[in-house]
Parts: structure tokens; C-alpha cells; sequence
């Protein structure tokens, strides 16, 4: 959160954040070099991949999300990649009867 947004605040205020299960996976990896990739299959079927570039490309499906930490010179550091509803069909194809 920037800094500068903590005296509209009262001093009560208490900041909560969360992420996503794609975003969860990729930090629990251990993946934390620049091209460091990981996919995560759930619902989704989600790739991330640790970038120094933002890239976002709505008509392939391609996003970015800001990733919590910086580089070491401070610089922003992104995680493009999609998602796809793949995940259920396949959670799905085990456990078809007919």
C-alpha cells in the first residue's frame, strides 16, 4: 500500500489483503528468479511467470498481476500469465459415471 494513502486512515484502521489461489501457488514454489514459472491446476487451470515487464494481451488471455516484492534495485516486478477453465474438465474426467 502506498504510504502516502495512511493518513486518510484513522490509526484504528486495520489493512487486510489476500491473493489468489494461482498467485498463492507461485509464491509457495519457491520460484524468485526472473523466467521462474509455475503452473497450478484447481478450478483453473493458471501459469505465472516472475517478469520485470508488465504484458497484458486481452485477446490471448494474457494478464499481469503485480508481484508483492521488488528487485533489488526496487524496481516492480510482474507475474503475466492466464488462466483457463481447463482445471474443472479435467478434475471432472475421473469422476464421470456415463
Amino acid at each position: 500500500m502506498n504510504r502516502d494513502w495512511f493518513p486518510r486512515f484513522g490509526k484504528d484502521c486495520r489493512v487486510v489483503s489476500g491473493t489468489t489461489d494461482s498467485i498463492a501457488a507461485f509464491i509457495a514454489s519457491g520460484a524468485n528468479r526472473l523466467g521462474d514459472a509455475c503452473s497450478s491446476f484447481g478450478s483453473t487451470l493458471a501459469l505465472k511467470l516472475l517478469s520485470s515487464k508488465r504484458v497484458d494481451d486481452a485477446g490471448f488471455g494474457v494478464y499481469s498481476h503485480r508481484f508483492p516484492v521488488d528487485d533489488a534495485d526496487g524496481q516492480p516486478l510482474w507475474l503475466p500469465g492466464g488462466a483457463s477453465n481447463a482445471g474443472y474438465d479435467w478434475n471432472c474426467m475421473g469422476f464421470r459415471t456415463r
